[in-house]
């Protein structure tokens, strides 16, 4: 029997965000590679990751004040994916 590691598939490291995001700018200012952006949109803010350029090294994870990120695996299109996603967006609390 073929195992997945086998047939190619890889593992591929991704975070998501919980309600309770404060829309600080933590996140995006410790990620290494760049992966977490915090978009500035008339009033609001977004919250952007570039899939393929997490390496899944929890920084973000670690440094959320509100400790609403977590690490969790992407799928395929996720990491395929040619646009950053849209993980977060509002008003900043602190504005």
């Amino acid at each position: 029997m073929a195992t997945a590691r086998s047939q190619g598939e890889v593992r591929w490291p991704a975070i998501q965000v919980l309600e309770g995001c404060t829309l600080c700018p933590v996140c995006a200012n410790v990620c290494p590679t760049g992966a977490v952006k915090r978009v500035r949109e008339g009033e609001e803010y977004v919250l952007e990751l570039e899939v393929a350029a997490c390496t899944g090294c929890g920084g973000c994870v670690a440094s959320c004040p509100p400790q609403v990120i977590e690490l969790v695996e992407a799928g395929r299109d996720r990491v395929l994916a040619e646009e950053p996603e849209e993980l977060f967006r509002g008003e900043p609390e602190w504005s």
